[in-house]
């Protein structure tokens, strides 16, 4: 069979390693489903063995693990519309990714250590909501998931900046309105923390975590402006 470069045959190659992937998820599969269906209590809750009780109201109410980055978003955002249109703006953005990203290329071997950058810090994000979401509200808590939920999308607009800049297309005006809107984000859960009398480790975690992330977003697009990035082969770019 005659193939293209840089190709090769679905069968055996591809096939074989499919087989090797279900098997390997039927292995975990019939593991959590014979030895450990609740997994820990994040498959199946505790909650979902106590008898109903109308007399009785939780403490707390989280929804499943999966949700929680969500779930976060919407409580650390004060106003109730608002809250809601966070989380499901969080999920909405994610299908404009692939206009947000404007660079030409798409394997991360050959983007910019700042595109790099950027998407450490939305990983790191994410699971901090994660877990932020799990958790009962506390002054603190609350904090931190405003200032996760602002590196969550400003990912977006980072990644927008980063992209412009390895296309070679002009982002100095977008890179300093989306600079002066995180700024301005920063200032305020600062100026917040201190206004409404928080404790002094709130007001310290909020300002270093932004201050630090505002660093991260400017390091990342200078370094994007100025990194010569590898050449990228021809099977990369190829359409």
């Amino acid at each position: 069979v005659k193939t293209k470069k840089d190709t090769v045959p679905f069968h055996p190659y591809y096939t074989v390693k499919d087989i090797v992937g279900v098997v390997v998820f039927m292995m975990v599969f019939f593991a959590i489903i014979f030895y450990a269906p609740e997994m820990y209590i994040y498959f199946l809750e505790p909650a979902n063995f106590i008898p109903a009780n109308p007399l009785k109201t939780p403490e707390h109410i989280a929804p499943l693990w999966y949700f929680t980055p969500f779930y976060a978003i919407l409580r650390a955002i004060p106003h109730k519309f608002g809250g809601v249109l966070g989380m499901g703006g969080a999920i909405v953005v994610l299908f404009f990714l692939p206009w947000i990203d404007r660079s030409p290329i798409k394997s991360i071997r050959y983007r910019s250590f700042g595109y790099k950058l950027l998407l450490t810090s939305f990983i790191i994000s994410f699971f901090v909501l994660g877990y932020l979401g799990m958790k009962a509200p506390t002054p603190m808590f609350t904090k931190l998931a405003q200032i996760f939920s602002i590196v969550y999308f400003f990912f977006f607009a980072g990644l927008y900046v980063v992209g412009s800049n390895e296309n070679k297309t002009p982002a100095a005006l977008v890179t300093k309105v989306v600079l002066g809107l995180l700024a301005a984000f920063v200032l305020y859960l600062i100026f917040d923390a201190v206004s409404t009398g928080a404790e002094m480790n709130v007001i310290i975690t909020t300002v270093v975590l932004g201050l630090v992330y505002l660093a991260v977003f400017i390091y990342a697009d200078i370094s994007s402006r100025k990194e010569k990035l590898k050449p990228v082969p021809e099977r990369v770019t190829f359409k």
